[in-house]
């Protein structure tokens, strides 16, 4: 199993096995200040390779988010407005066709919109993982932009 994925300010499908992406690559997710914890929200694209022997089999995608003590950190899916601990789902890879003979089979690019509410700046984790073993860690600064004035 070989996973790719991205950070990104926003991103949805596109259809034909393509993802629209905007702010790619991102490391940095900055909101304005609040009183007790503040807002982020930002996307997670990925893709994925599947080894032909594992083609048939449904599999289990994990995404959530650990903070520096290696907590997770509550989040929600846009729109749906409860918070969880971990976002999964269910994926059925189809074998290829019977004259192909590819080592893997690869996934149409998957996404989702992630919101989180923390109650401090500093560096999370997302963790993407396949069946229960961890595929991706991508590292991200969340911090607060100081209000007008209080530079």
């Amino acid at each position: 199993m070989h996973v790719d994925a991205m950070l990104c300010d926003y991103v949805q499908p596109g259809g034909d096995g393509k993802l629209y992406v905007v702010g790619a690559g991102a490391t940095a997710f900055l909101t304005a200040a609040r009183d007790v914890f503040f807002e982020l929200r930002f996307g997670l694209a990925c893709t994925m390779h599947v080894p032909i022997a594992q083609a048939s089999t449904p599999h289990e995608i994990s995404v959530y988010v650990e903070g520096t003590d290696g907590d997770r950190v509550p989040l929600r899916v846009t729109p749906n407005p409860e918070l969880a601990p971990v976002i999964t789902g269910m994926l059925r890879v189809p074998p290829p066709p019977q004259e192909a003979t590819p080592e893997a089979v690869h996934v149409d690019p998957f996404c989702v919109m992630l919101n989180l509410q923390l109650e401090q700046s500093g560096i999370y984790e997302v963790v993407v993982a396949v069946d229960g073993e961890e595929q991706r860690r991508l590292p991200f600064l969340a911090g607060l932009v100081p209000a007008p004035g209080q530079v």
